[in-house]
């Protein structure tokens, strides 16, 4: 599939180095004088028709955690908006919007409370559906819903961030100072939509998907060509468990750490409280990384050590809003929060001792019953769940290989895993 992928590339570049290189960018930098809710507002935006899908994107990194509400406006009237949780990092914003109408004027407008912004690629466009034959047929609306995932914003809109940019309205916009500053933001080259997209050590501040084995330590293709132009194209008749692989794993690991029988025992027997509730008033009902105050029912329980790392939940969970625990992901917490202070504030929330807090290890006693019992696990779970904790076990324990103790304890059962591995890969 690979080789057909490269054949089908847009493209005059064969080199290596093309894709695995590294540049830097100018950002443009705001200092608002009101260090509370500031607005840009951008204007200036590419002109489109009753029909057309618009389109606005870009990168932004504030100096404080802090939230941002982005608001469409057609002739000055609102007709989209939402908000966003904003870490100390690059963060990627977008959305697209379809015209239903003729409108005469578009306005962006960006309300943020910081004092200072860093921006980068910020523009806006129409949505080219070429870049998305696995959506042909779709209303505009369907169309829209299809791309305004977090995780594909901006790069599924495909917009030049990388050439066109935008610059706010000052005269709409709060009272700021700007000026560029050099060689701040990375980034690399997409071998598909050959735009120069940027490139972070989370989820949240990457155009790129991680790949330990090339020399950036990401992949070729940004997330949205992987997924339209290689995924959805290469692979449009996939079943829906292989579009589920990972939920399929995610349920296997939780059930591996008995975790329904963990959630049971942490119920408050004197209240009645499940772990949700005890964990979501522990943080005072508010997401613990950007503070965005949280309803009971829109709290995500984040398992502070990861759960692909074989840490089941329990009582030192995180109470978070759902775009920082998919931005936290598989993340250990000192590659997620960074910041000692943090760090030292989330153990005195949930209890839990801060060297174990800040320690990047598999789960001791999960690891052992793995160990105990390696066979059973090999012969009972899906095969690429196996190997999804083998590789999650041997990148922090590099001396305990679970493949080679299957081998040696039973070399039928390493056969049939494998067998069942290559099966995967054929079908």
């Amino acid at each position: 599939m690979r080789r057909l992928a490269k054949t089908f590339r847009k493209d005059d570049y064969s080199s290596f180095k093309d894709y695995q290189e590294i540049s830097y960018d100018e950002v443009f930098v705001y200092d608002f004088s009101n260090p509370h809710t500031n607005r840009l507002v951008y204007s200036e935006l590419s002109k489109f028709t009753k029909g057309d899908i618009f389109s606005f994107g870009g990168y932004i990194f504030p100096k404080t955690n802090t939230y941002i509400q982005i608001s469409l406006l057609f002739d000055d009237h609102v007709v989209h908006s939402y908000s966003q949780p904003l870490n100390v990092l690059w963060n990627r914003i977008g959305f697209c919007f379809p015209c239903s109408v003729q409108y005469q004027t578009a306005k962006v407008i960006l309300t943020i409370n910081c004092d200072q912004l860093y921006t980068w690629g910020i523009t806006s466009g129409t949505i080219d559906l070429e870049h998305y034959e696995i959506l042909d047929g779709l209303s505009d609306n369907d169309i829209c819903s299809a791309l305004n995932l977090p995780h594909l914003m901006p790069e599924a809109l495909y917009l030049p961030h990388d050439s066109i940019i935008i610059m706010p309205n000052p005269s709409m916009s709060s009272s700021y100072t700007s000026r560029t500053k050099e060689d701040f933001i990375p980034l690399k080259k997409c071998s598909y939509c050959q735009r120069y997209l940027p490139i972070g050590e989370t989820i949240a501040s990457s155009a790129f998907h991680h790949h330990k084995a090339k020399v950036t330590g990401f992949q070729n293709e940004c997330r949205s060509c992987k997924k339209w132009r290689i995924n959805d194209y290469f692979n449009p008749d996939r079943s829906s468990d292989k579009l589920n692989e990972s939920s399929i794993i995610t349920r296997e690991r939780k059930i591996l750490l008995r975790e329904p029988e963990q959630i049971i025992e942490l119920k408050d027997r004197e209240t009645g409280e499940g772990l949700k509730s005890q964990v979501w008033k522990r943080f005072g009902k508010k997401c613990f990384n950007c503070g965005i105050p949280l309803l009971l029912k829109d709290v995500q329980l984040d398992h502070t050590r990861p759960l692909a790392y074989l840490w089941p939940i329990d009582q030192y969970a995180t109470c978070l809003c759902s775009t920082c625990n998919n931005n936290k992901h598989d993340s250990f917490p000192i590659d997620f929060y960074q910041s000692e202070e943090k760090l030292r504030k989330l153990s005195q929330i949930t209890g839990l001792a801060y060297d174990k807090l800040v320690q990047k290890d598999v789960c001791e006693e999960q690891l052992q019953r793995i160990l105990a019992n390696i066979v059973y696990f090999a012969n009972n779970l899906d095969a690429r769940t196996f190997r999804s904790i083998a590789n999650k076990v041997i990148e922090v324990r590099p001396s305990v290989d679970l493949y080679k103790i299957l081998k040696t304890t039973n070399a039928n059962a390493y056969n049939d895993l494998m067998t069942r591995l290559n099966e995967r890969k054929d079908s």
